[in-house]
């Protein structure tokens, strides 16, 4: 039993470790991707009042996309160690 405990430590941890090396670039990407959205979501409903399918489009992606990231964060925090605290710069 301990042995088996200590697996699946070992593969926490591994996990997270993998998963706090890619946090930049996944983080980057999904808010870039998210800003670019809204700000399009944004021009669409200024500018572009007839175009409905690109302005939910845009909506959707953008708020899935923010979400995607605060869930990657929980993910993240999930498999952190204890008495780990994570700040962000």
């Amino acid at each position: 039993m301990k042995a088996l405990k200590f697996l699946l430590n070992a593969a926490r941890f591994v996990l997270f470790s993998v998963l706090m090396f890619v946090r930049p670039i996944v983080g980057a990407v999904f808010r870039l991707l998210s800003w670019v959205c809204l700000l399009c979501f944004v021009f669409c409903l200024i500018a572009a009042r007839a175009e409905h399918t690109a302005l939910g489009a845009f909506l959707v992606v953008g708020i899935v996309s923010t979400g995607a990231l605060y869930g990657f964060d929980f993910l993240v925090a999930l498999l952190a160690p204890r008495d780990f605290l994570l700040i962000e710069d």
